[in-house]
């Protein structure tokens, strides 16, 4: 799953978001069946970046925050700014 998310990022990088789309999904499905969730998180946060990329803000938005959502639920800082 974790390859899954660095091959999603670098097909986003090379310029093919429907590849980075693919492959991140792949990872979100296979993170969630097997409970990975801190993997989840960066999954999620991959496809708010192909969102973004592919000019769909409010998707983007959407994902971000679901992630932002999972990190807080798990107590993870990494991703969370910090708002104080």
């Amino acid at each position: 799953m974790n390859s899954l998310v660095c091959l999603g990022s670098l097909w986003l990088t090379l310029g093919d978001s429907l590849g980075s789309r693919r492959n991140l999904a792949a990872s979100l499905a296979l993170c969630r069946e097997i409970g990975a969730r801190y993997a989840e998180g960066y999954a999620l946060i991959g496809l708010a970046s192909a969102a973004e990329e592919d000019g769909d803000p409010a998707g983007a938005l959407r994902l971000a925050e679901e992630s932002l959502a999972l990190r807080r639920e798990m107590g993870h800082g990494d991703g969370v700014a910090d708002d104080g």
